[in-house]
């Protein structure tokens, strides 16, 4: 079995290595060249300039938004200010551009405003913008500028026959796909041309709805239940969970080392985080138990004693890097408890370093933490035991999920403490979301399995696919990749340029079945979405 094991992830870091050439189209060039911009405003006899110039691509024509810092928002409790009130008192524009600053016209919104020195001015920020197709296959373009470049306020997409029908409003951006070309205007400047050709999107449904654009790029002839792409040391690994064994894989190296759990109980779910450190949680039927480990130099050590946290590693600063453990409290009824705590590794044993405020529900297995609206706050998602997926903040709710999320092919069931109540409880251990930022924001995306009213008990989930939340201008909302699969949708995860996805098929009561993971350009992904 270690030989297949090493055939199947040598076979992967192939392809992982693999370049893309959907890395650096044309086309996304438009989402870094009118990406959301702060800069200031500089106040000189009478004159208004903004502290940035070609340095950092300015160019003329571009419209900004210019606020004044208002109340400043306190926290009741610590004392701590939080942020300040942007009040919006004109807009600019753009008419000269320097080497490391650009020459303002200023318009106030309201007679007589103030723009003192070092206002702070956003580009593009609230502006209007149009779209009119000339070349009749312009759409999958304009819903990806929409979703992309949601600090602008878009208008509906048109269809038109000539330029004849192409207004250019005063305070506007004007996208106007052409031919292979999409052109951006800003009250008669250019400020861009970008090509179509190499991205228009052959293999959508409106052109060959048959064709797969992503690629088997590994196989294994048995289960995984979990898969990981983690640094340990110099070099990075390919982690997957199978039975009662984590299997590690070096990419770029021949190495491949297990590590088997031979106590009781199962070994569920596992978590990598920074220094080779590894978090364990093992179930036995009525309890947690729960351990750190760490891989150093081809071998396993055990680093903590047994504790009854579920554990798990997360990445908190968006580094890619998870370096915050969390532990959440066990309870014998609901599997999940109520306290959800940081913890330090302090000698053999964990310490609490802080309690952190989640909201009622909460599940640490299939949970995230992004600021996905970018305010400088996280958001909290997880599944709530109707199968939704919820986001907060803090414990306010943000948003539900109208769909209910099947879960993958791992759960557990847990003894009731009560000797009357003989039906165990069903426990589902839901496999982890990926968060990619692409195009400036974060996207979260996730394993979709949906089931029938018996649950897939005699043909599996009658959808498999991978969901993505993100915020646009009208939201938070899911959107559904519309390809589909025959198995299980296992785990996800990224390399930044492509998604990978592990599917499971076979005889899950058994244990015995088949791996394969697929990989997709991101890119193309995003383009063949669905509500």
């Amino acid at each position: 079995m270690k030989g297949k094991h090493v055939l199947f992830f040598m076979l992967l870091f192939f392809f992982l290595c693999l370049p893309s050439s959907y890395a650096t189209p044309t086309f996304e060039q438009i989402f870094n060249d009118l990406k959301p911009f702060s800069a200031r405003v500089i106040v000189e006899q009478g004159a208004f300039y903004l502290n940035v110039g070609q340095n950092k691509g300015i160019k003329p024509g571009e419209w900004w938004r210019i606020y004044r810092e208002g109340p400043r928002i306190v926290d009741p409790v610590t004392g701590k200010v939080l942020g300040a009130k942007e009040n919006p008192v004109a807009v600019a524009q753009v008419v000269k551009v320097f080497d490391n600053f650009s020459e303002l016209k200023v318009f106030c919104l309201k007679p007589g405003c103030a723009v003192p020195n070092a206002t702070l001015a956003k580009r593009f920020d609230g502006f209007k913008a149009y779209f009119y197709d000339l070349s009749g296959k312009g759409l999958p373009f304009y819903e990806r500028l929409k979703a992309g470049l949601i600090n602008l306020s878009w208008e509906p997409y048109q269809q038109v026959s000539s330029r004849k029908a192409i207004s250019q409003p005063s305070q506007a951006l004007v996208f106007v796909a052409d031919k292979n070309f999409l052109y951006v205007y800003s009250d008669g400047h250019t400020l861009g041309v970008y090509a179509l050709g190499s991205l228009r999107p052959t293999y959508a449904p409106a052109y060959n709805r048959y064709a797969k654009p992503y690629q088997l790029v590994g196989r294994l002839g048995e289960i995984v239940y979990h898969l990981e792409v983690q640094r340990f040391g110099p070099y990075f690994y390919i982690a997957s969970l199978t039975k009662k064994a984590i299997e590690l894989q070096r990419l770029k190296g021949p190495e491949h080392y297990t590590y088997k759990y031979k106590g009781f109980g199962d070994l569920i779910h596992f978590s990598v985080g920074k220094d080779g450190l590894i978090a364990l949680n093992i179930f036995d039927g009525k309890k947690v138990i729960s351990r750190i480990i760490r891989f150093s130099n081809g071998n396993f050590y055990r680093v903590t004693k047994d504790s009854s946290y579920i554990l798990r590693f997360f990445d908190f600063d968006g580094d890619g890097i998870k370096e915050t453990l969390l532990g959440q409290n066990f309870d014998n009824e609901d599997f999940f408890g109520t306290g959800v705590f940081i913890l330090k590794i302090d000698g053999e044993r964990l310490k609490k370093l802080s309690s952190l405020k989640v909201p009622r529900n909460f599940q640490i297995f299939g949970s995230f933490f992004a600021d996905l609206n970018r305010d400088g706050k996280r958001e909290v998602g997880f599944f709530n035991p109707g199968r939704k997926l919820v986001l907060y903040q803090e414990r306010k709710r943000l948003w539900t999920s109208n769909v209910k999320f099947g879960g993958g092919i791992q759960y557990v069931y847990l003894d009731q403490p009560e000797p009357e109540i003989q039906t165990p409880n069903k426990i589902m251990i839901w496999p982890n979301p990926e968060i990619v930022n692409w195009q400036g924001w974060p996207r979260v995306f996730l394993p979709f399995n949906e089931y029938d009213i018996l649950g897939g008990l005699f043909s599996g989930p009658k959808r498999s696919t991978i969901a993505v939340l993100y915020l646009t201008r009208e939201g938070y909302q899911l959107f559904f990749w519309r390809h589909t699969f025959p198995g299980v949708v296992q785990a996800v995860f990224s390399n930044g340029k492509e998604i990978y996805f592990v599917v499971v098929s076979g005889d899950f009561f058994k244990g015995e079945g088949q791996t394969k993971i697929y990989k997709v350009p991101i890119a193309q992904f995003m383009q063949e979405l669905n509500y």
